[in-house]
């Protein structure tokens, strides 16, 4: 572990551990275990390979992967080996290899760490491991490291196109990355002379679905990348699929055993439902049209319930997104305060960050969203914030601004007298 982590295992009853490794040098810490530093054990490494154990099996567990806990509790995923390979296999972009090199910034404790860096040493390539995301340092460290392909997630996109443009900003090794979810493809892949490609996956589920180079449509996640294998089908809540168009649950199995999740840890009743009727449940709404293009709805946690009406929450901030004061936004769902506690009836509202300098009003942003988008999906409730809370990947904690609800700084619509007739606002 990093020596500036250290404190954090003072106090703590870890009976089976037995030596620390530390990278620096530790300060005003003592520690009851044994201390070594990493540089010491390296420099008395030998040559010499270890011996050959018992020899590892594919379904054996690799690695306890925790849930990013956007919308509850984080779950701890039990992944095995071929879990894991299947992870390489279909994220990584196939033409990747050993003569390329991995920018990773995103924490080692969540999937698209450990399985990116996982996958670069099974292709042969190598990793160069940053401390944390830096949008100001990004393009330096891609040169310095000479890295060819990475990641770039959620807020991380707006981060790197908010930066000062120069008149070298394309000229970088990077040569593809991984957006998720698209946002600004043509604009990002232009100025910083990079190809970009999406896909789908979940800690639970090595990305079934990826789309092509370059994306024109930034609402699909893509085709399925092995549909003979890795079985993917959108469901109602029995388990049946729904006709092409027709929104559900995306499910997901694959013919090969062992090569997705072997279930949640310490949670038989969690696993079960995840696993019902031999498919896992993903938790998130689809749509796959006749060509076999799937788009992402929303989680089925975050989809807002107005007047009998189903509201994607994910909709509503891309079409928020397009308003050019605003950095990043959030939508959730909040107990409409007109009707009685428990009926489930619910309002959309809007957590918004600002552009550096913005002075936009609610009362501005929602005569903009009146012109987008159906006139139910317009946001009752609007807040601004500095920021909004993220897990170490970048998603957005929408258990938190759901918890908060409506705060003394939320704007309502209502109250402030803002009517919407024939989509239109009258005072």
């Amino acid at each position: 572990m990093h020596a500036g982590l250290a404190d954090r295992l003072v106090g703590l009853d870890v009976p089976a551990l037995q030596t620390v490794v530390v990278v620096g040098d530790l300060v005003d810490v003592e520690l009851p275990w044994p201390v070594s530093s990493l540089d010491d054990l390296i420099a008395g490494a030998g040559t010499e390979p270890p011996a050959a154990g018992d020899p590892v099996q594919p379904w054996d567990d690799a690695v306890l992967i925790y849930t990013s806990g956007t919308t509850g509790p984080s779950k701890g995923v039990v992944c095995s080996y071929a879990a894991l390979w299947m992870f390489n296999r279909n994220f990584i972009w196939p033409d990747v290899g050993e003569d390329d090199r991995f920018l990773q910034a995103l924490p080692m404790f969540h999937m698209a760490g450990v399985g990116c860096t996982y996958g670069m040493l099974v292709r042969g390539g190598s990793v160069a491991l940053l401390p944390a995301f830096d949008a100001k340092r990004f393009w330096q460290d891609v040169t310095r490291f000479g890295a060819t392909t990475s990641c770039v997630l959620h807020a991380m996109v707006s981060f790197l196109l908010g930066q000062p443009p120069g008149p070298d900003d394309a000229d970088n090794p990077l040569r593809v990355v991984y957006m998720g979810p698209l946002s600004h493809v043509a604009e990002f892949s232009q100025r910083f002379g990079v190809d970009v490609y999406t896909a789908f996956g979940m800690t639970e589920v090595p990305v079934p679905i990826r789309s092509e180079l370059n994306p024109t449509d930034e609402r699909s996640c893509g085709k399925a990348v092995d549909p003979d294998t890795f079985e993917v089908m959108v469901a109602d809540e029995h388990g049946i699929a729904v006709a092409a168009g027709q929104p559900g649950e995306l499910l997901v199995r694959h013919r090969l055993p062992w090569v997705m999740n072997s279930g949640y840890r310490a949670m038989p009743d969690a696993t079960s439902k995840a696993w019902a009727h031999g498919w896992f449940h993903t938790g998130d709404q689809f749509i796959e049209d006749s060509e076999g293009n799937f788009y992402f709805v929303d989680r089925v946690k975050d989809a807002i319930r107005r007047r009998g009406e189903n509201i994607s929450s994910f909709e509503v901030e891309q079409d928020t997104l397009g308003h050019p004061d605003i950095e990043e936004v959030a939508a959730v769902a909040v107990p409409n305060p007109d009707v009685a506690a428990g009926t489930g009836d619910e309002e959309v509202k809007v957590v918004v960050v600002r552009s550096e300098g913005s002075s936009l009003t609610p009362e501005a942003l929602t005569a903009y969203l009146v012109e987008r988008m159906p006139r139910h999906w317009v946001p009752r409730f609007i807040e601004f914030a500095s920021e909004l809370p993220r897990t170490p990947s970048f998603k957005v904690k929408k258990s938190e601004l759901r918890a908060a609800g409506i705060t003394e700084t939320t704007w309502d619509r209502e109250r402030a007298g803002v009517v919407i007739k024939r989509d239109r606002l009258t005072p």
